[in-house]
Order: C-alpha cells, then sequence, then structure tokens
C-alpha cells in the first residue's frame, strides 16, 4: 500500500511540473493601466492613432499583443494583413467592415469585450468615439492598403 502511494505521489509532481512548464514559460510579467506607455502608432496608421506595445516587437517574427487607441472619427480605410490576427474591443465600439470599398452601412457595431478573427481579407472601420483595441498575433505586423493611395507612408 506504502508502495503505490508514494509511486502515486511522484508521478503527480512528475505531471504537474511537466504542465507548468509552459505556463511558467509564457508569464511575461504584469502590468497595470498605469503602466501603459502610448505612443503614436505606427505610419503605416493614418494620423491620431495611438500605440502601447504590451509583447513583442512589431517589425520581428514572434508573438505580439498591442493597443490601438482611435479618436472619435478616426477611419480604417480598406486594408489586410498577413497574418491571422486577434482583435479585442477593450473600449468603446469599432464599427468593422468586411470588403475593399469604405461602406459605413455594411459595417457591424463590435462594441466592449467583442472579440474578432479576421481573416486575411481586406477590412475596415471607423470609431465614432474613442476606441481602445487590443491585437493579438504573430509578427512581424504589417498593413497593406487596398488602395495604395490610401497609405499614409505615401502622403506628402
Amino acid at each position: 500500500m506504502k508502495t503505490s502511494y508514494a509511486k502515486f505521489i511522484k508521478i503527480s509532481i512528475f505531471a504537474i511540473s511537466l504542465l507548468s512548464v509552459p505556463f511558467a514559460h509564457a508569464y511575461q510579467g504584469h502590468a497595470t493601466s498605469g503602466d501603459i506607455k502610448w505612443v503614436n502608432a505606427p505610419a503605416s496608421l493614418a494620423p491620431g492613432a495611438k500605440l502601447a506595445m504590451l509583447q513583442g516587437d512589431l517589425g520581428k517574427p514572434g508573438t505580439l499583443a498591442f493597443l490601438l487607441k482611435f479618436p472619435a472619427g478616426y477611419r480604417l480605410k480598406p486594408q489586410s494583413s498577413p497574418a491571422i490576427e486577434r482583435l479585442i474591443v477593450v473600449s468603446g465600439t469599432l464599427n468593422f467592415g468586411s470588403g475593399t470599398k469604405f461602406d459605413n452601412a455594411h459595417t457591424i457595431p463590435l462594441s466592449t469585450g467583442y472579440v474578432h478573427w479576421p481573416d486575411k481579407g481586406p477590412f475596415y472601420g471607423y470609431a465614432q468615439e474613442e476606441t481602445v483595441v487590443e491585437i493579438q498575433g504573430v509578427g512581424p505586423w504589417a498593413v497593406n492598403y487596398v488602395n495604395p493611395g490610401d497609405d499614409p507612408r505615401k502622403k506628402n
């Protein structure tokens, strides 16, 4: 009886230690809202958007998590991303549409708490009020505009 109980304990400890390895490795630390540092979003987004990095580097391969803050009236012109991303609405409402032409009438309001996995196809959106979204994905992160004339990096 003692032998089987000791074996059970050893196996349990071993199993728990194996299961905890990925969680220990994934833990990166913690941050409070006061720790978040907002900066101007990359030049690939129209002026006015702010960005706060939570994990990773936008320009490098690897796991990414960042916040984007859009002011009231901000528009995301039709664009796509080379990677699949998860979008989580943290505050406000992002009116989101799919397709190559911006059309307010064909958007759906994504409000606080909404999680969306857009495919790699083109999408667009706008924020009627200040809106914060979290983007999670794999880098490097990029924005590809449907209409090259919409790309703010190409404007004087």
